[in-house]
């Protein structure tokens, strides 16, 4: 996959990514916008980051312009910041824990079906940008669905943390982490 070889030259580690989640929250909390960080917004915080190669800003530049979809310099923080968590190296299931915690500010370790859909789609963004084959959006409903299933009820939220197992070797994830997915440039 495309997007694992750059998570192995990649400089961005999850201190990066955790300091650009305060920066951005930071941003909204003054702006009064939830979760959407303008292009000043992000580009300043990304200049207060240290330890980043060149290569790694002009990365994350460019996945802001990727998920700038409506081209109005603003993009939804939680979506960058979870395909980012692809970037970092460790694990599947490492990179997964760490995209459903960047997603969970309250730390609260629980995500509703409709934020789990979120995160892979988010995840599926990212991995797109790369020319990675990805998960259609019935695929996506399927994971959430069988996941939820697990848990005490489908419309309960869910402890992800206690379903990372299930999440990481669900196929649809199996298929999309081994470079199978289904679709290309798909979203």
């Amino acid at each position: 996959m495309g997007i694992s070889a750059i998570a192995i030259v990649s400089g961005i580690e999850k201190e990066h990514i955790l300091k650009l989640r305060t920066s951005f929250q930071n941003f909204c909390d003054n702006s009064g916008e939830v979760s959407v960080v303008s292009r000043a917004d992000f580009d300043s915080a990304l200049k207060s980051l240290e330890g980043l190669e060149p290569s790694d800003v002009e990365l994350l530049d460019r996945l802001f312009i990727l998920l700038d979809e409506s081209g109005d310099c603003k993009i939804d923080y939680k979506d960058f910041l979870v395909g980012t968590a692809a970037l970092i190296t460790g694990t599947v299931s490492e990179k997964i824990l760490f995209a459903f915690n960047v997603y969970d500010e309250s730390d609260s370790g629980e995500v509703m079906s409709g934020d789990m859909k979120k995160i892979f789609t988010a995840l599926n963004a990212v991995a797109s940008f790369f020319g990675d084959p990805v998960m259609t959006p019935t695929q996506i409903k399927e994971l959430v669905i069988d996941v939820f299933k697990q848990g005490s009820s489908p419309s309960a939220p869910l402890r992800y943390e206690d379903h990372l197992e299930v999440i990481s070797s669900h196929p649809v994830v199996s298929q999309f982490v081994n470079g199978k997915g289904s679709v290309r440039f798909g979203r």
